[in-house]
């Protein structure tokens, strides 16, 4: 219902499921996954933030379900970011993804879409010729087509490639009235709207026109201000380029009401997109910040930065200044992407120090070793340990017999050792214990580096400590999850 665009038909079949989820007592997240595609849809940003890492706390503590409900997480989180004006934040995650899984194209299209929204035209252009170096038609028609496709043809519009515009636009039309989907839990907003880009990157506004007029009727009738905000944007950028008859002042017309949507929703990167049209079409935007001095620092300033072998770090009108440590690397990692979560292996990499002085098994290190190192100890060490064992006791009643009490003294200072070794490697009823995996002493060492660092923090600065301490996750997954007031002034990095 919702790929047909019948809204109200799929809102109410989404209450009686959530109706049904609650009476079963069944959490398994989508209820909440859901919810926030549809406030994302209404411009609802704090809304879609709060229901969907809701599901991701949910699928956390469902671990068989976690895996899932992380990638409707990351899908979605996608375009929140990129309406919050945060795509920066989502880029490194889809950069590791895409060097693990070179053959996802799901993976490989978000990650482009990520550079283009970053105006990294170089890299977006590489990476977009591969991924359509075997050719468009070829894409698999399965439940990514559309994500896949849409997310092409964003990054197709960006780099104005006309040539690949033209089969984009022929494999999607057929699909013109209809709402791009990813399962239930992404919604990308109609397919005219994408269609309206193609066409204008071939220089073909009529079919342009006709297709953002269609893509503005669907999101008017369903009520997504976030959709609609982005279509009447893309048709005045259509109409600014085409430039004739009543043209601009259509266009400023469809900006006007973008930029009033784009303020009362949050929209960030839609509104500085609509301003900068607007400015380009005659008509000017005051700064906001005519007259300040680049060097001055106010008491909300938030400063996170090392200098050779020394840290800045200021916040609340107090500067500290610490030695180098990891852990102070890892905080910064953390303060530069406020809400993303990252696997303890994205924090350190194959060549860092704390691998080097770990001992970490480069091979198994992106592998994330899901399972275990194996026995302490296999079983012909511990056969050797026991063996030794026996032979101490023998050499000890011979020293006693010849009152050698050092050589008595040595062999129970060994015999100890080995009992020491023996009982760590073996547990109740004589199972085999396991060695941690690589994930397990990564997360060890990782956790033990940031809360050392925040305590060395909190010895000069208590407030600041606080602050990380309550703020800051450790765990196999590293966060930083700001409260509001921190939220409102980024920290210079």
């Amino acid at each position: 219902m919702l790929e047909n665009c019948e809204i109200h038909r799929a809102d109410a079949d989404f209450a009686r499921f959530s109706e049904l989820t609650d009476e079963l007592r069944l959490p398994f997240g989508w209820k909440e996954m859901a919810s926030a595609q549809r406030a994302l849809m209404d411009g609802r940003l704090d809304d879609a933030e709060k229901f969907s890492l809701m599901s991701l706390e949910i699928g956390r503590r469902m671990e068989r379900r976690f895996r899932t409900i992380r990638q409707a997480f990351n899908n979605l989180s996608l375009f929140l970011r990129r309406e919050q004006g945060r795509i920066a934040e989502v880029e490194p995650m889809y950069r590791s993804a895409t060097a693990r899984h070179p053959g996802n194209d799901l993976v490989r299209c978000a990650f482009a879409f990520c550079l283009a929204e970053m105006n990294q035209r170089r890299e977006a252009t590489q990476l977009f010729e591969q991924i359509t170096s075997t050719g468009l038609e070829s894409i698999p028609r399965n439940h990514v087509w559309y994500a896949t496709t849409i997310l092409l043809a964003e990054v197709c519009a960006y780099l104005g490639d006309v040539r690949r515009a033209g089969v984009l636009y022929k494999i999607m039309a057929p699909y013109a009235m209809r709402n791009a989907l990813l399962d239930v839990h992404v919604c990308y907003g109609p397919i005219a709207r994408y269609l309206g880009l193609l066409a204008t990157t071939m220089s073909r506004f009529d079919e342009a026109e006709q297709q953002f007029e269609v893509a503005i009727e669907i999101t008017r009738r369903m009520g997504s201000r976030q959709w609609l905000a982005r279509a009447l944007v893309d048709y005045a950028s259509m109409l600014a380029r085409r430039a004739t008859g009543q043209d601009r002042a259509v266009a400023l017309k469809h900006l006007e009401a973008a930029i009033e949507d784009a303020s009362t929703y949050g929209l960030k990167a839609l509104g500085e997109k609509a301003f900068a049209l607007r400015a380009s079409l005659g008509v000017p935007v005051a700064s906001k910040h005519t007259g300040a001095r680049r060097d001055d620092k106010p008491e909300s300033a938030k400063e996170f930065k090392r200098v050779g072998e020394i840290w800045t770090i200021t916040w609340a009108g107090k500067t500290v200044r610490l030695k180098n440590a990891n852990g102070l690397h890892y905080i910064a990692h953390l303060l530069r992407y406020p809400g993303q979560e990252f696997h303890v292996l994205d924090m350190v990499t194959p060549g860092s120090a704390e691998v080097k002085q770990r001992g970490i098994i480069d091979e198994d290190f992106r592998a994330g070793a899901p399972g275990d190192a194996g026995e302490m100890l296999d079983a012909q060490a511990k056969a050797m340990y026991k063996h030794r064992i026996t032979e101490l006791r023998q050499e000890i009643e011979e020293a006693r017999e010849f009152n050698d009490e050092a050589r008595v003294h040595r062999a129970e200072e060994e015999i100890d050792a080995l009992a020491r070794e023996l009982s760590r490697a073996v547990g109740l009823s004589g199972r085999d214990r396991r060695a941690a995996s690589v994930t397990e002493r990564v997360r060890l060492n990782v956790t033990r580096a940031i809360k050392r660092a925040i305590e060395r923090i909190a010895e000069h600065h208590a407030e600041l400590g606080a602050m990380l301490e309550k703020t800051i996750k450790t765990g196999i997954f590293c966060s930083y999850n700001p409260r509001h007031s921190d939220a409102d002034v980024p920290w210079d990095l």
